[in-house]
């Protein structure tokens, strides 16, 4: 417990960071700039903002608290945001269902 975690989210362009805490996972979103391409291979982070675009937190029953700081220029932004919200949802059933 207390380990932050990252995982890039290349399909919606973040770096997630999160730490689980004893009925919480805090996490914050940082958008991806810039992605190297090659072939079949899933695209890499290049560059990473250096200031969080998303940050909260999502208890153990669902509740959450969001903060988003984010200029958005067009909807593909908040599909975007949509689908790292959705992957911490996912996350957040994974962890605490397993307990």
């Amino acid at each position: 417990m207390n380990e932050k975690v990252t995982i890039d989210l290349p399909k919606f362009w973040y770096r997630l960071m999160y730490v689980k805490q004893e009925f919480r996972i805090d996490f914050e979103a940082f958008e991806i700039v810039s992605q190297i391409e090659e072939g079949d291979k899933p695209p890499v982070a290049d560059e990473i903002s250096e200031t969080a675009s998303i940050k909260g937190y999502i208890k153990w029953d669902g509740c959450c608290e969001l903060e988003i700081k984010e200029h958005l220029c067009g909807r593909h932004e908040i599909v975007n945001i949509n689908g790292v919200m959705n992957y911490i949802y996912d996350l957040q059933e994974e962890i605490f269902e397993k307990g």
